[in-house]
């Protein structure tokens, strides 16, 4: 079996690196090394991505700016 060699490095890799799932659901794996994927974790923590997942609005959202619902209901 091949090595796998981070995405993300490698620059920077700190610890093993494995097939690791990816943001927001984790339907896709990437091979990365542990720190580049706490990394990755904590960029999507901070994210618009996250926001677009939640089923209220955040603050910023108002629905008369351009006449659009944050759901399909």
């Amino acid at each position: 079996m091949d090595e796998l060699t981070c995405i993300d490095g490698p620059q920077g890799c700190v610890g093993a690196v494995e097939l690791r799932p990816s943001p927001p659901m984790g339907e896709r794996s990437f091979a990365r090394c542990e720190a580049h994927q706490e990394r990755r974790w904590a960029r999507f923590e901070g994210s618009l991505e996250q926001e677009a997942l939640s089923p209220s609005p955040p603050a910023w959202f108002d629905p008369m700016d351009a006449g659009e619902r944050w759901d399909d209901e």
